[in-house]
């Protein structure tokens, strides 16, 4: 009985595009859920301290404002990505850290 463990450069370079498709879903999504999370409670706890308001139009407007946050993301990505297929870019590892970093611009960009 033979056991063949496969290894080297070769080998790493193209088992990347097994799950890239995959990972690329599992990466979007949770930047998407992370963004979300992390400006809902950001702007749950600026308007808290500003003051004047009830409790439910600050939870209502935080999560409004993390939905149009999430929302922006997520076109972000679907732009990112249909262009660089339009533009026939191919999908490696390198592509997908360039689409995972227009989610990072893409976030800046809708809370400043």
């Amino acid at each position: 009985e033979i056991h063949c463990w496969l290894s080297g450069i070769p080998y790493n370079y193209w088992s990347q595009y097994i799950e890239i498709f995959n990972s690329f879903w599992e990466i979007g999504g949770t930047a998407v859920a992370a963004g979300f999370g992390v400006s809902f409670l950001f702007l749950v706890g600026k308007l808290s301290m500003d003051g004047g308001h009830s409790s439910g139009k600050i939870l209502g407007g935080s999560l409004i404002g993390a939905f149009l946050i999430a929302i922006t993301t997520i076109l972000s990505l679907i732009c990112v990505s249909g262009l660089s297929s339009l533009f026939e870019v191919a999908f490696t590892g390198f592509s997908l850290m360039s689409f995972v970093l227009s989610v990072g611009f893409a976030v800046e960009f809708s809370v400043h």
